[in-house]
């Protein structure tokens, strides 16, 4: 990989800091889009780029139809908290069942923060969201990350609207979901039998 690294240099014209930070981009935000200057950069040199994050255990794709790339972490998102995975796993319930319901026919999907919120509550039994500090802040990995953003002021709820990137189908399929759902059950599980233990004690 070192010497394809270096024709591209010799041969292609492109630097190594151009290499090195267009890497360093992608790693910080984990999803770009084509309209990102650097994606055009890992788009050309796709092969090199993928095997560099391949040594850090993580799978680089690319999804030129929906223009955008990124990469998954051999741990998943481990770094996300549990109010944060479980947000990331209700918006792509709802990312998948607006795509079934032929809904929306765009890749990507607005929906409103107050019916995000609802469904939150519904699927996890949390009520975690309860003022927009706390919705800010549980949605700020996911945003950061480019896999929502954030709109318009739902006059409703009194949060921002949010539209769902497709880079959400490629952070988090089937299996994966799957898995989160067992954590999030399993955790709140913990959180309950350390609750009656403390009661007891």
């Amino acid at each position: 990989m070192f010497n394809e690294v270096k024709n591209l240099i010799i041969n292609d014209g492109i630097t190594e800091d151009e290499l090195s930070s267009t890497a360093a981009h992608l790693l910080k935000k984990q999803f770009i889009f084509r309209s990102d200057r650097h994606y055009a950069i890992i788009d050309k040199y796709f092969s090199v780029f993928e095997k560099a994050f391949s040594f850090f255990g993580a799978k680089l794709e690319i999804n030129n139809e929906a223009g955008f790339l990124g990469y998954l972490p051999r741990d998943g998102f481990s770094d996300l908290k549990l109010n944060e995975t479980a947000a990331l796993l209700v918006l792509r319930v709802i990312y998948h069942e607006e795509k079934v319901s032929g809904s929306s026919e765009q890749s990507h999907i607005t929906i409103s923060g107050s019916r995000f919120i609802e469904e939150y509550m519904r699927e996890t039994g949390r009520n975690d969201l309860g003022n927009k500090a706390s919705f800010n802040e549980i949605l700020k990995p996911l945003r950061q990350k480019s896999i929502i953003r954030l709109g318009d002021y739902d006059i409703e709820g009194g949060v921002k609207n949010i539209e769902i990137l497709p880079s959400i189908e490629m952070a988090i399929n089937k299996e994966y979901a799957d898995n989160l759902i067992n954590a999030i059950l399993n955790a709140d599980k913990q959180e309950v039998s350390e609750e009656l233990s403390d009661e007891v004690e």
